[in-house]
């Protein structure tokens, strides 16, 4: 995936997906878990596996792994979280949109 396709992931469906669950707590239909769960997965696919190097990029690829991958399906297919998690998720999808957003800005708005 190109940076601007990453960007965009995350704009359009991680950073939402996140903030609806957190959003709607106990009340998130199954549908928003199971997609979760499928994003969650999907990860193995689409998030390459960081090389030897110690630097910024292999960080957030590693926390792809082994931070992202266990959480979001522990949340996806828990049938019930700590409520805290959901403020979580919730702080999670905003900062990622807004993240993702200004990372977009600064590959084309200069």
């Amino acid at each position: 995936m190109s940076y601007s396709q990453v960007h965009l992931w995350h704009i359009a469906l991680t950073g939402p997906l996140l903030t609806y669950i957190g959003y709607k707590k106990e009340e998130t239909p199954k549908l928003a878990n199971h997609m979760l769960v499928a994003l969650a997965l999907s990860i193995l696919f689409a998030v390459r596996l960081p090389n030897y190097k110690l630097n910024q990029t292999n960080i957030i690829l590693l926390a792809h792994y082994f931070i992202w991958i266990p959480f979001f399906l522990y949340v996806g297919l828990s049938d019930k979280i700590n409520h805290n998690l959901y403020y979580v998720l919730l702080v999670l999808g905003i900062t990622a949109i807004i993240y993702h957003l200004y990372k977009l800005y600064q590959l084309y708005g200069n």
